[in-house]
């Protein structure tokens, strides 16, 4: 069986301001995803995994104090981070202005299989 790994940032789930923890009344909206590259070790073992990423998105909407919150394996969470931090947002909107916030992001790393040619 021939695989084909598929690495992406899943969704954004929003944690509030910084300094509140009053939700944006627009949170961050992701406007450039980078795909997290797939650490050759883990793909050619078939093991997929996932890695759970806080950060700021800040009021140019870029990443900033990207952390690892959890993972299934080491070997994932420096693409994770790498990605994130490349990821540019909209920011979050607060009472028509733009805020920082905190999001938190699952990274997942999969794998397919990939269809036979025709």
């Amino acid at each position: 069986m021939i695989l084909r790994a598929l690495a992406f940032l899943a969704f954004l789930l929003p944690l509030g301001g910084l300094a509140s923890p009053v939700l944006p009344d627009r949170p961050a909206v992701l406007l450039t995803k980078i795909e997290p590259k797939y650490p050759r070790a883990m793909l050619e073992a078939g093991v997929a995994g996932q890695v759970t990423v806080e950060f700021v998105v800040n009021v140019a909407g870029m990443v900033e104090e990207a952390k690892v919150i959890s993972s299934t394996s080491p070997e994932f969470e420096k693409p994770a981070l790498v990605a994130v931090r490349k990821a540019r947002f909209k920011p979050a909107i607060k009472h028509g202005q733009h805020v920082e916030s905190r999001v938190r992001q699952p990274v997942r790393f999969e794998l397919m299989a990939a269809k036979p040619a025709l």
